[in-house]
């Protein structure tokens, strides 16, 4: 996703001066006691595959990787750096593959098909590649691998787990397929979508406190109201729309805010609960009252960034990530380079948790939790030679230095919260603690038919800001299209 001027919505430390990629060049890896086990050959002695194929028994330093991923090694620092660590550490190269958004289903669906595989690993970007992926079992179980786990925030580690109990069949193949229990991924990174932002300038111009929570849905829209009847702000606040991705990612933040959740333990869907209405109603009074314009059908997230940091919106959700600019003049677009020059995002914005309803605890995490998270993963497909090789790769990337490495030089947020506790990480990271609760109260599933059941969703809500049909009408259509596409 690209702002105003071309930056990256990633782009964080790397264009400060600050000298955080060159520290972790000179101290990477200094406590990865473990990671000398996998140096050494025939540890662990077999890879237990699921699906066998002949491997290349080649030492480490001999293979050469093919990772496939949105940017190869072309477009991301980050994942430059540590590739090569991971180069000296085994000697075994790593070929970045770029592979766009829009054609990796195609080529998961051609490999599985074909029975062959180009790529040793796949970072997937979105859950719904990885739902489709062990739907049509292409993955390895790696659990041996992901030495880890245990620092994972809790939730990646349950979506990464097959056969899930709550979907019958969900990852387990059929009879003939020999699927067993486990892990079939390592995570690498997050996109948190509950990121909620105040605009200190407006809030303040508004006569409101932006150190302040508003903690329950009356309090938040009461203040939305105020800020747009005492200001010159149209709309208070702002969100993007314009993708199924922060189309239904944010609305489902607010839904587990609300204290609900998507489907129960058998795997029946809950879209017809009393908090999913209330989220409907919440979307709906946003609109109504035009707290939020009807143009948020068409913003993107940059869009929605660079309009909340000139303080056209008092509110906004979005990914967490966008409070991590250091360059805020590049965010907020031609005419304001002056206004925003020296600036960064947290100057002008602060982060915290979004609204919930009232009775539930703004921080009872046994009721709620902080939003939800997009997990991107890493996996072994199941037609690969390197197998051993792959696994290993993809665990390196889970290790604190790479993540802190992730974090400080592409902005991208870890999937572990311990790295906030690193004083590297706490020097320069805005609001460590709150992105540490952030994620550590995260929601975040894998469900069968991930993609179609969110397009759906997507559609259906689109109507009812659209004006189409009342929350009422939206929540039984969301319902019941959900329920068919399981029963496929």
């Amino acid at each position: 996703m690209l702002f105003a001027g071309k930056l990256s919505r990633r782009s964080f430390f790397k264009r400060t001066g600050m000298a955080a990629g060159s520290m972790l060049l000179g101290n990477l890896f200094s406590k990865l006691a473990i990671l000398e086990a996998w140096a050494q050959d025939g540890y662990p002695p077999t890879f237990r595959q699921v699906f066998k194929v002949d491997q290349i028994t080649d030492p480490l330093w001999k293979q050469k990787l093919r990772w496939y991923n949105v940017s190869g090694l072309a477009g991301d620092p980050a994942q430059v750096l540590n590739a090569k660590k991971f180069e000296e550490y085994f000697g075994c190269k790593t070929e970045g593959v770029p592979v766009a958004h829009e054609k990796m289903a195609d080529i998961l669906l051609t490999d599985i098909r074909a029975g062959t595989s180009e790529a040793d690993v796949w970072q997937f970007t979105f859950p719904t590649l990885f739902s489709l992926y062990i739907q049509n079992h292409g993955l390895e179980e790696i659990s041996d691998f992901a030495t880890t786990q245990d620092a994972w925030v809790p939730s990646m580690k349950e979506a990464l787990t097959f056969p899930q109990a709550s979907f019958e069949g969900f990852g387990g193949g059929p009879s003939d397929f020999p699927y067993r229990k486990g892990l079939y991924g390592i995570p690498v990174r997050t996109l948190f979508w509950g990121g909620c932002f105040y605009n200190k300038i407006v809030f303040k111009k508004a006569g409101l406190d932006p150190e302040k929570d508003l903690e329950t849905v009356p309090e938040f829209l009461d203040a939305l109201r105020k800020i747009k009847r005492d200001t010159k702000v149209k709309y208070p606040l702002v969100f993007p729309y314009s993708a199924v991705t922060e189309g239904v990612q944010i609305p489902i933040s607010w839904f587990v805010r609300f204290g609900g959740r998507e489907f129960d333990e058998k795997g029946n869907p809950q879209f017809d609960s009393p908090e999913y209405l209330e989220m409907l109603k919440f979307m709906n009074t946003l609109v109504k009252e035009k707290l939020v314009s009807k143009g948020i059908l068409t913003i993107t997230e940059g869009e929605a960034t660079a309009s909340f940091y000139r303080g056209e919106a008092a509110v906004m959700f979005n990914s967490q990530e966008n409070i991590l600019f250091t360059q805020l003049a590049e965010v907020t677009g031609k005419g304001f380079e002056k206004e925003f020059e020296g600036k960064v995002a947290w100057d002008v914005a602060r982060t915290t948790h979004m609204p919930t309803l009232e009775g539930i605890g703004y921080r009872d995490w046994k009721k709620t939790f902080s939003g939800c998270g997009v997990g991107e993963c890493t996996g072994v497909p199941i037609m690969s030679k390197r197998k051993r090789a792959a696994a290993i790769f993809a665990d390196f990337l889970s290790y604190p230095d790479c993540q802190a490495a992730e974090f400080l030089i592409e902005g991208n947020l870890p999937i572990r919260a311990d790295i906030f506790d690193l004083p590297y990480v706490r020097e320069g990271a805005p609001y460590p603690e709150h992105m540490k609760e952030a994620l550590e109260n995260m929601y975040l599933v894998s469900y069968p038919n991930m993609f179609e059941i969110l397009q759906a969703r997507y559609e259906e809500i689109t109507e009812m800001i659209n004006g189409v049909r009342t929350p009422e009408e939206t929540q039984e259509r969301i319902q019941s299209r959900v329920k068919s596409i399981l029963s496929r």
